[in-house]
């Protein structure tokens, strides 16, 4: 008997965790042939059903989330059409919560997994090959003769004795998914980790190993799904200093904190660490107490802002951190204020989310409460409330619009906090830039990056008492410090004033190296020059004073770094 495992990931990058603890259960059944691939939703569904159909498999099993659920469904159907006799097993956050309306709703789904998956898919695929009758196990449900059977809730697993789910050797291209708890201790009202209660935790021996096994095959990214990863503090300690203490150089491990459990301790622990050795997530997802009460949650922004502020204020780990739009009682007024005071902590990576009522979550059973229109089909985002109406969401979609292009890109970060620092407020910009974005329809189509820089540029042109020549020069900053200077008509030629000869002894003079680029140390001439471009600038960019005074500094695209080489004893 032969059974295809898969999921459709939303990137090429992700792996999909479920799906290869389903395989490594799979294995242990006898006389089974067992394969697994991750698809995205980004490849054609004919490609996948051909890849699907030629392995000739009895069983096709399915992990099924809001992102991917229409795209999968369309592919079960198309199975079925094509081969009847292949078995369609599902599981995952989407059709577990309501297993009997999704065997209604799709008849070419012959199992549903709900619960805990590993033990009872391993059941079923057993009781399938041994052409089982009457079918009754814990975590599985199917239709037969025009009724639902209903196996009865799967126990909880030890999560010790789950099976780790990669092979050897990793695939160094993907983002490695982990987890070292199952659970969540919170009870926030839009989210569906909270129905099931209490959290397990694998043993910090077994952890540390599995890190080993990690940081010995160099794999670049490893996120935890820990959905409080702190909520233990002596715990999440000891496995960040095993982090630490086995640095290889490498790897980041992405972890998701609650920031009322970050003290001094943590702050104490982490500020020494190598940059990207960690990075955090942290939902903060408003700033205001009658909202933050109002979805369960005690996590509030006066008691938890300083404390993150001093983490941010590290510089050696992103942090990323996270607003919901649509939460009860903010309205567009105090949605604002909760993205000012967010937005004033300078966090690597600030995402403006929207609410969503997932199947199985309170708020979603409370929707007549808060007055919901949300979308009956995944990933049931809304469309209004009794706070925010369908235009003001708009309107926050823009927003965010603009925050990705201009923040969370990283392309701007000398140009939009210097430009941000001349409004009122970071939303009063947000605001303005959108109007104008808006006046010229530029949300209806995609951008080049130069493009992007003109826009910005165009707008501030209608502000007055603005220093548009510094703030051009510190756009040539960010938007060269990235790449190589290529001409562009906006910024014009590169023009440095130095002989391409004299380049070259600067560089070959290890005095000069020393005091102006020391991490090229013992490196050769050949090999800096591949390495950086040297620029000259009217202000002196790469001090915060932004002095008026013709500036020569390089950007060394190796090791991220850049510098300044001189700057003229005159002022221009």
């Amino acid at each position: 008997m032969k059974v295809f495992i898969t999921s459709l990931n939303s990137k090429y990058i992700h792996s999909n965790l479920a799906i290869r603890y389903l395989y490594k259960y799979s294995l242990q059944i006898s006389d089974a042939d067992i394969s697994i691939e991750d698809f995205t939703i980004n490849q054609r569904k004919d490609f996948i059903i051909k890849k699907i159909i030629m392995s000739k498999p009895d069983i096709v099993a399915f992990s099924i989330y809001i992102w991917n659920y229409a795209m999968t469904v369309e592919i079960i159907k198309s199975i079925k059409k094509i081969n009847p006799n292949i078995k369609i097993i599902v599981g995952g956050p989407e059709v577990s919560y309501d297993s009997k309306d999704v065997l209604k709703r799709v008849p070419s789904i012959d199992y549903v997994i709900f619960g805990e998956g590993e033990i009872p898919f391993q059941n079923l695929i057993k009781a399938i090959k041994n052409d089982e009758k009457g079918i009754y196990l814990p975590g599985v449900a199917y239709a037969e003769n025009e009724e639902i059977v209903m196996g009865p809730k799967s126990p909880l697993m030890s999560i010790d004795s789950l099976i780790f789910p990669y092979d050897l050797p990793f695939d160094k291209t993907k983002l490695m998914y982990y987890e070292s708890s199952r659970g969540c201790p919170y009870n926030c009202s839009y989210c569906i980790s909270s129905t099931i209660k209490g959290v397990r935790y694998k043993s910090l021996d077994l952890v540390k190993k599995d890190l080993q096994l990690f940081l010995d095959q160099e794999v670049k990214i490893v996120k935890f799904i820990d959905r409080t990863f702190n909520i233990d503090k002596k715990r999440s300690l000891e496995i960040i200093k095993y982090m630490i203490d086995n640095d290889n150089g490498l790897t980041t491990f992405h972890l998701e904190l609650s920031p009322n459990l970050i003290d001094n301790d943590w702050i104490e622990l982490l500020k020494d660490v190598r940059k990207d050795l960690v990075q955090f997530e942290v939902g903060i997802q408003s700033v205001h107490e009658n909202v933050i009460k109002a979805v369960n949650r005690n996590i509030y922004f006066d008691k938890i802002k300083v404390t993150l502020k001093e983490l941010i204020d590290l510089q050696n780990i992103h942090i990323h951190l996270d607003l919901i739009a649509g939460l009860p009682y903010e309205g567009l007024k105090e949605f604002m204020e909760s993205f000012d005071e967010v937005y004033a902590l300078k966090a690597d990576h600030f995402q403006l989310g929207f609410l969503k009522l997932l199947k199985g979550s309170q708020i979603r059973r409370e929707q007549d409460k808060y007055g919901y229109v949300y979308d009956s089909e995944p990933p049931y985002e809304i469309f209004s409330n009794d706070f925010l109406s369908y235009c003001d969401l708009i309107y926050l979609k823009d927003i965010e619009e603009l925050l990705e292009n201009y923040y969370n890109s990283h392309h701007f970060e000398t140009t939009i906090e210097y430009v941000v620092e001349m409004f009122d407020s970071p939303s009063d910009f947000y605001d303005d830039f959108s109007k104008f974005w808006n006046k010229r329809k530029l949300f209806e189509q995609k951008h080049k990056l130069i493009d992007l820089f003109i826009f910005l540029y165009q707008f501030l042109e209608e502000k007055e008492e603005l220093n548009l020549s510094l703030i051009k020069e510190l756009m040539k900053l960010d938007y060269h410090r990235k790449s190589r200077y290529k001409e562009t008509e906006f910024f014009g030629r590169l023009d440095i004033d130095i002989p391409r000869h004299e380049i070259h002894e600067m560089i070959k003079d290890e005095k000069f190296i020393l005091e102006k680029m020391p991490q090229f140390k013992n490196h050769s001439a050949k090999e800096i020059i591949k390495s950086i471009q040297i620029m000259s600038f009217g202000y002196n960019v790469f001090e915060k004073s932004y002095q008026k005074i013709k500036t020569i500094g390089y950007f060394d695209y190796k090791n991220d770094k850049f510098g300044i080489i001189g700057v003229d004893e005159q002022n221009e």
